[in-house]
C-alpha cells in the first residue's frame, strides 16, 4: 500500500472511531440520563429517541450536500468538510446546561446538536467508506473495509464504557458530561489533523462525472440499485438497534438493573459484532457476498422467534441469548451488504449512489427504530411485538439481496 494511503487509511479509521462514540453517547447512553434534557417523567426516554431520530432525518442533508463534493471534487474534501462540522456540536454538548436550569431550551439544544450531527455524520462515515473501499487491492479493500466497521463499534464501545464509569452513583451528578467533554477533544484534534487526509488515486484516474448532479446520474443508470442500497440503509441495522438501543432500558425497568450494568453488555454485544464484521469481511473474499447475506436472512429469521418467544416469556437469560443472536446476525449481513454495496456503482458518482439513498434509509426507518418498538408495544401492550421491527428488516434486506445488480467495472 502506498504511503499516502496508509496515511489516510489511519486517519479515517480515526475519524470512523470519533462518529460512533459521538453516536454512541447519544444511541446507547442518553437514554439513561434523558432527564438531563427533557422534563423528568415517563416521556424523557421518548425526548431522547425523538433526538436521536432527528439526527437521522438530518443524514441526508448531509449526504446530499458531502456526496456532491465527494464526486465533483474529491473524497478529500468531503471528509475534511464534515470533519470540520462536526466538531462544533461535540463541544456544544459538552456545555449544555440542563433542563433544571433552562428548561425547555435544554431540549431545543440538545435537538440542535443532534441537528449538526446528523448532517456532519452524512458526510463523514459515507466519505470514511467510500475512501477505504479505493484502496488498490480487493483481498485489502474486503478486510479494510470489515477493520473500519469494526473499529466504528470500537469507537461505540469507548462511549458506552466510559459513560458506565463516568455514571456510577457515587460519581458527581455532572460527571456523564466528561465523555462528551473527552469526545469534544478528540474532535478538535481530528480537526487539527485534517491536512493528513490524502486523496483516494483511484478517484483522481477515474473518469469524473460531467452532470450538475452525480447522483441524479447514477437514478438514471442504476434505479435498481439505488432502491436496493436505500433498502440496505433502512435496514441492516435496525435488528441491532431493536436489541441495543431499544431494549436495554425496557431490560432495567423490568429486571431491576443499574444502567452501569447494561452499558457494560451494550458494550459485549458491540465487542462481537465489531469482531464479526472483520471475519465475515474477510470471508467474503472467498464467499460470494450475496450467499452471506442469505445465509444471514435465513439466521435473522431464526432471531426474530427467538426474541419474540424471549419477551413473551420475559425470560432474562433467554433475552440475553437473543441480544447476542441478534448481534453476530448483524455482523453476518453487515459486512457483505457494505461490500456489494461498494461494488454497484462507478466512481463518477459512487459516492453519490451510496450516500444519499443510504442515508435517506436510515432516517425513514434505522433512526426511528427505538420509537418504533416503543409504540408498537404500547399499543399492543406486550413486549413481545416489538420483535416484528426485526422481520421487517429481514424483508427489506432480503428484497436488496436479490435486486442489487454489482457492476464489473467498477473502477472507471
Amino acid at each position: 500500500m502506498r504511503e499516502k494511503t496508509k496515511q489516510s487509511v489511519i486517519y479515517t479509521v480515526f475519524s470512523h472511531i470519533y462518529e460512533h462514540y459521538e453516536n454512541s453517547l447519544f444511541t446507547f447512553v442518553a437514554p439513561f440520563f434523558a432527564t438531563a434534557f427533557f422534563e423528568p417523567g415517563e416521556n424523557a426516554r421518548m425526548g431522547v429517541f425523538y433526538a436521536m431520530a432527528t439526527s437521522f432525518i438530518m443524514r441526508p442533508i448531509g449526504a446530499v450536500i458531502f456526496s456532491w463534493i465527494g464526486d465533483k471534487q474529491g473524497r478529500r474534501k468531503a471528509l475534511m468538510y464534515s470533519i470540520s462540522l462536526c466538531v462544533f456540536p461535540a463541544v456544544l454538548i459538552a456545555v449544555l446546561p440542563p433542563y433544571e436550569l433552562i428548561g425547555g431550551w435544554a431540549s431545543a439544544g440538545l435537538i440542535l446538536v443532534r441537528v449538526l450531527q446528523g448532517i456532519s455524520v452524512g458526510g463523514g462515515f459515507y466519505a470514511t467508506l467510500t475512501l477505504i473501499s479505493e484502496t488498490d487491492q480487493a483481498s485489502k479493500r474486503n478486510l479494510l473495509l470489515g477493520v473500519s466497521l469494526a473499529f466504528g463499534f470500537v469507537g461505540a464501545i469507548l462511549g458506552t464504557l466510559l459513560s458506565k464509569f463516568f455514571m456510577k452513583p457515587e460519581l458527581p451528578s455532572y460527571a456523564w458530561r466528561i465523555p462528551f467533554v473527552i469526545g469534544a477533544v478528540y474532535g478538535l484534534a481530528l480537526f487539527y489533523f485534517k491536512q493528513s487526509i490524502k486523496e483516494s488515486t483511484v478517484w483522481e484516474k477515474a473518469e469524473h462525472s460531467h452532470s450538475l448532479v452525480p447522483f441524479f446520474e447514477a437514478v438514471r443508470y442504476h434505479l435498481k440499485n439505488i432502491i436496493a442500497v436505500f433498502l440496505f440503509g433502512m435496514a441492516i441495522l435496525s435488528p441491532f438497534y431493536v436489541v441495543s438501543a431499544w431494549l436495554p432500558g425496557k431490560i432495567t425497568a423490568l429486571f431491576q438493573h443499574h444502567a452501569t450494568d447494561m452499558l457494560m453488555i451494550t458494550s459485549i454485544l458491540m465487542t462481537v459484532c465489531g469482531l464479526g464484521i472483520v471475519l465475515c469481511a474477510w470471508l467474503s473474499t472467498w464467499i460470494k457476498p450475496k450467499v452471506m447475506l442469505t445465509i444471514g436472512c435465513f439466521c435473522l429469521l431464526g432471531c426474530f422467534f427467538f426474541l419474540f418467544h424471549a419477551l413473551n416469556t420475559l425470560d432474562y437469560s433467554m433475552i440475553l441469548t437473543a441480544q447476542y443472536l441478534v448481534t453476530i446476525t448483524t455482523a453476518i449481513l453487515s459486512a457483505p451488504a457494505f461490500l456489494i454495496i461498494q461494488q454497484l456503482f462507478p466512481v463518477r458518482y459512487k459516492f453519490s449512489g451510496f450516500a444519499v439513498p443510504f442515508a435517506v434509509g436510515q432516517g425513514v426507518f434505522l433512526g426511528p427504530t427505538p420509537i418504533l418498538c416503543e409504540k408498537i408495544s404500547k399499543i399492543t401492550g406486550t413486549l413481545s411485538s416489538s420483535a416484528y421491527i426485526i422481520l421487517v428488516g429481514l424483508l427489506f434486506i432480503a428484497i436488496a439481496t436479490y435486486i442489487a445488480q454489482p457492476q464489473k467495472n467498477i473502477f472507471r
